[in-house]
């Protein structure tokens, strides 16, 4: 691969990759029922606004699930996945391959942003408790929203035992088991990480 292709890659992984994160944010936001006046929710709702309005017209919800952002977000990834192919390979994906691509990708990267957030919740509650420290940023008052209805009944099932809190490890356990089923997924429908940012 030439320089300028390798150049084209970074810009479109890295652009790409973060969009379509900030698409998949907003329906897990959304979904959370997380606060709309957050800042960092505002700059999301900017980020997807035009195009998620406008689905969102003629696409309906699916329960607590924004119909024109989940859309939005395919389609999102279905371009770039295309985008890096014809980079890549110089041609295109059936719209059949690329859509299930993009549907893995979306499971995997919903999985990473509950990860990642699960992390920082852990790491930022042990700096409050053992460090004394008081910590306060929208941010962290999102992501705490984000998690509360995914930790809460996984606290409900392994309550705290002897004053520790194993749910966490049980979430963890949970989330890594379906990032691996995803991965043979995957494996099976023949996608190439190259052309999926993420995996």
């Amino acid at each position: 691969m030439g320089t300028l292709q390798q150049i084209l890659v970074l810009i479109a992984q890295t652009l790409g990759g973060l969009y379509v994160g900030i698409c998949i944010l907003r329906i897990l936001l959304q979904a959370a029922r997380a606060d709309y006046y957050n800042p960092v929710s505002q700059f999301v709702v900017k980020a997807t606004g035009l195009p998620v309005t406008g689905l969102g017209k003629i696409i309906p919800s699916l329960g607590r699930l924004d119909g024109g952002a989940l859309v939005w977000a395919l389609l999102m990834e279905i371009v770039l996945i295309e985008l890096l192919t014809l980079i890549f390979l110089g041609g295109l994906l059936s719209p059949t391959t690329a859509l299930g691509w993009a549907a893995l990708w979306l499971l995997n990267m919903t999985l990473n942003l509950y990860f990642y957030g699960l992390m920082i919740v852990i790491i930022v509650s042990f700096l409050i408790v053992l460090g004394g420290l008081r910590i306060s940023h929208p941010a962290l008052d999102l992501i705490n929203q984000l998690m509360r209805p995914v930790m809460e009944p996984v606290g409900r099932l392994l309550p705290p035992m002897g004053g520790i809190d194993l749910s966490p490890i049980l979430l963890f356990l949970g989330i890594r088991v379906l990032q691996v089923i995803i991965e043979n997924l995957a494996f099976s429908a023949g996608l190439r990480p190259a052309l999926v940012p993420g995996f």
